[in-house]
């Protein structure tokens, strides 16, 4: 399910994306390495660019953490930070 802006009928702008295909997982998200997050995101609130998460954003896990910061091309790349379960934040790039 998706809330937010269009443009020639792709999200464009920003928006809120639920992700109802989320697998379920109790261990911690890697961190170190952001590329297998991509089965176990919940939501994503922030800006899209032709239906790719781009610019800065928040994405929530199933797990309850978190990350806020930079995507590129769908992907988290840049500048944020991770909130861990355990109370940890770390900012990183």
């Amino acid at each position: 399910a998706y809330k937010g802006y269009w443009v020639l009928d792709k999200f464009h702008g920003y928006g809120i994306f639920n992700n109802n295909k989320s697998k379920k997982s109790k261990q911690p998200i890697n961190w170190r390495n952001f590329e297998n997050y991509r089965d176990c995101w919940v939501t994503y609130e922030g800006d899209f660019r032709e239906d790719n998460k781009e610019g800065y954003g928040l994405l929530y896990f199933n797990n309850g953490e978190k990350y806020i910061g930079e995507f590129k091309k769908d992907a988290i790349w840049g500048e944020g930070n991770f909130y861990a379960k355990n109370g940890m934040i770390v900012n990183g790039r």
